[in-house]
């Protein structure tokens, strides 16, 4: 989206590829868009630090996050959007993100 073409992209990408430290990586990701079951099980045997925001709760899934808000959907809606206009909670609060990265 970003990119004039999908050439210059290709070339941004394997750019910061580079710079990736694989000994430092945290991976971060969503049940949106297709996401199954499935999915969510090769995910969880990632040898990496990882989370899964989801809209339900998945017991068998270690690296699972339950966000509340979006259990009659089928995936995490936008988690950087507030739960309501009274409060400055937004969805993603319900992951203690600062403690994953510090490893607790």
């Amino acid at each position: 989206m970003h990119y004039c073409n999908e050439a210059e992209a290709r070339e941004q990408w394997y750019r910061r590829l580079k710079r990736l430290n694989w000994d430092n990586m945290f991976i971060l990701l969503t049940d949106r868009d297709g996401c199954t079951s499935a999915v969510l099980e090769r995910f969880d045997k990632l040898p990496y630090p990882k989370a899964v925001l989801v809209h339900k709760p998945y017991p068998h899934i270690a690296s699972a996050k339950y966000i509340r808000g979006f259990e009659t959907e089928n995936m995490v809606g936008n988690c950087m959007e507030f739960r309501n206009r009274f409060t400055w909670h937004r969805y993603y609060d319900d992951f203690d993100y600062v403690a994953w990265f510090n490893g607790r």
